[in-house]
């Protein structure tokens, strides 16, 4: 199993304080990912860089083991990886189509060729209908949809994107189980197809549903690396509690021999 995307020794900073610090991190192919983070802005930080929205004071991204000189939103796109971060938004006033196809207004180069909706609405109507989604919200302005609708569409774009890897910040967020349920069934038939799935949430019971490993993400640093078989979902319910826990959880890694050492699948 070979790593699609991988950060070495990242520094970053974003919304909210959020920072990384000398982050190592690897996204191998056909397997989820659960970031879980003491802050979720710091695990949305990480989407952030990876799909190119925010540029990392130090450190250097590779994809598929080759480091990568410039990255941007349209390098993340044109590589196969889509992206759902949750501060980056719908563009309001448009019907939310046009801020699918146009990824959020990543792309605003001049002679762009003009948007049909019959063209754009036929591509997303099965990445859409998966996750519940009408072909009537896509019409709509943002500002006539409940705002969980919001975030849902957004993941829906990234795995219509993400061919290679997709990244996932709080995909079920204020989502009735239903539709998180969805979300997490797309999340494994895109493993199932190959695909590199980073999944950055704080709630436990969703990460322990799908995903294969679990990072745990303390103070902007990697505090550790867990494959299923290395850890419980208690054990992970406990981590996120709190600042003491998490250090609670890394006396008693350290003990264990399980301690942040580099990635492995």
């Amino acid at each position: 199993m070979s790593d699609v995307l991988a950060i070495a020794g990242l520094a970053a900073s974003g919304l909210g304080g959020a920072r990384l610090d000398g982050v190592d991190l690897t996204l191998p192919e056909g397997s989820i990912t659960a970031l879980l983070a003491d802050s979720p802005a710091s695990a949305g930080l990480v989407v952030a860089v990876l799909g190119g929205l925010i540029a990392p004071t130090a450190g250097r991204i590779s994809l598929h083991g080759t480091p990568v000189r410039a990255w941007s939103p349209r390098h993340a796109l044109c590589a196969g990886i889509g992206s759902a971060w949750r501060p980056l938004g719908l563009l309001p006033g448009l019907p939310v189509w046009r801020s699918l196809v146009l990824g959020g207004a990543l792309d605003r180069r001049p002679g762009l060729a003009p948007l049909r909706e019959s063209v754009a609405l036929a591509g997303l109507a099965l990445e859409t209908a998966r996750l519940g989604l009408g072909e009537d919200e896509l019409r709509q302005p943002p500002e006539a949809l409940p705002v969980d609708r919001h975030g849902l569409l957004l993941v829906a774009r990234a795995f219509g994107a993400g061919g290679t890897a997709v990244l996932l910040d709080e995909p079920t967020l204020d989502q009735p189980i239903e539709t998180a349920a969805l979300v997490l069934a797309r999340a494994s038939e895109a493993r199932a197809a190959g695909t590199a799935v980073l999944l950055a949430t704080t709630n436990v019971q969703h990460a322990w549903a799908v995903a294969d490993r679990f990072i745990l993400l303390y103070r902007g640093r990697i505090l550790a690396v867990l494959g299923r078989t290395q850890t419980r979902r208690e054990e992970l319910y406990r981590a996120m509690f709190g600042a003491q826990d998490y250090q609670d959880l890394a006396l008693q890694l350290q003990r264990a021999g399980a301690g942040a050492a580099a990635p492995t699948s």
